[in-house]
C-alpha cells in the first residue's frame, strides 16, 4: 500500500466509480480485508477487464474516517458479484483508523435485505470510491519471453502477499495447471492473512504449493529464518535452474534488494524477474 494519491489522487485521477463497502473484517492482527461491491453497472464498467497483479487508488467514505485515496493492490476478484478484495494493513495513521473502525461498521447482515442501490441500502452503507485498475504486474501483461508456460515463483513479504491471491486464484481455475511456488515470508503465523485460502487452493490444484518462512515465531513448525540465497537454492532449485521460469516480487524493499543479490548470485538473469512497483 502507498500514499501515492494523498495528495495528488483526484486531481490526477478523476475517473472514479463508487463502491458500496460490502464487507470489512480484521483477518490478522492490524490487517484489514475490505469487500467492495460496485454500486451499479456503470461504476462495475471500468473494473469488469480488471486483471490479477493490478491495483487501484481507493479512498473510503465512512463516518469518522478523513477521505484520502490509498494505492492497493487486488487481492481478489469476484465477477459475478461485481466485487473487489483489498487488504490494508495498519502502519500509519490511516490504516490505523481504519481498523479501529472495525467496530463501527454497519453489520453486513443489516444491509442484507436492502436491494442495492436502494436508499435503505445508501442510508446504512459505508462507500468507497476506485479509481482503476492500473499496472502491469500481471502474468498477461508482464510474463517474459519464453518463460510464457514456464514454472512460475511468487515471493511476497508481509502483506506483499495481497497481489499473489488473486493471481493464485486464477492461475487455480486454469485447466493447464501450471506450477506455481509461493514463498511467503513474514514475522508469525498471526501474519499469514490468506493461508487458508491459498492452501484450500493447493488441495484443489496439486500444482499450487506455498511455504510460509516465518522469521518471529519460535513455536513456527514449518520454515523458519529469512528468504534469502540458501533458502531459495533449497526451496526453489529447480526453478532457479529452469530458463522457462519466472519470479515475481512483492516486498518492502529491503527484501527486494536482498533477492536481487541473491539471484545473481544464482545466476539468473534480471529478465526472468518482474518487482510490483505500483507503476501506472
Amino acid at each position: 500500500m502507498r500514499a501515492l494519491g494523498c495528495v495528488l489522487g483526484p486531481a490526477l485521477f478523476p475517473h472514479y466509480s463508487r463502491f458500496t463497502l460490502s464487507s470489512m473484517e480484521a483477518v490478522a492482527p492490524r490487517v484489514v480485508r475490505l469487500d467492495a461491491r460496485a454500486c451499479d453497472e456503470a461504476a462495475w464498467k471500468r473494473f469488469a477487464k480488471a486483471v490479477p497483479g493490478q491495483f487501484v487508488f481507493l479512498s473510503l467514505r465512512a463516518p469518522g474516517l478523513r477521505p484520502s485515496a490509498r494505492t492497493l493492490s487486488i487481492a481478489g476478484i469476484e465477477r459475478e458479484d461485481q466485487r473487489l478484495s483489498f487488504l490494508v494493513k495498519g502502519t500509519g495513521s490511516w490504516s490505523l483508523a481504519l481498523y479501529d473502525a472495525l467496530p463501527r461498521f454497519p453489520a453486513h447482515a443489516k444491509l442484507a435485505g436492502a436491494k442495492r442501490g436502494s436508499t435503505e441500502a445508501s442510508d446504512r452503507a459505508w462507500f468507497v470510491d476506485l479509481a482503476g485498475p492500473y499496472g502491469r504486474f500481471t502474468l498477461r501483461a508482464s510474463t517474459p519471453r519464453g518463460c510464457e508456460g514456464g514454472p512460475l515463483v511468487f515471493i511476497a513479504g508481509g502483506i506483499g502477499i495481497a497481489p499473489f491471491l488473486a493471481m493464485a486464484t486464477e492461475l487455480a481455475r486454469d485447466v493447464k495447471k501450471r506450477r506455481l511456488l509461493i514463498l511467503w515470508a513474514a514475522g508469525t503465523r498471526e501474519d499469514l492473512a490468506g493461508l487458508d485460502g491459498l492452501i484450500a487452493l493447493a488441495k484443489a490444484n496439486p500444482a499450487i504449493r506455498t511455504v510460509p518462512i516465518l522469521s518471529h515465531d519460535p513455536m513456527w513448525e514449518g520454515r523458519k529464518g529469512h528468504i534469502d540465497e540458501a533458502a531459495l537454492a533449497e526451496l526453489a532449485g529447480a526453478e532457479l535452474a529452469d530458463p522457462a521460469a519466472s519470479f515475481w516480487i512483492c516486498a518492502p524493499k529491503a527484501l527486494r534488494i536482498s533477492l536481487l543479490k541473491a539471484f545473481k548470485a544464482r545466476g539468473v538473469s534480471r529478465r526472468r524477474i518482474r518487482i510490483e512497483s505500483f507503476r501506472l
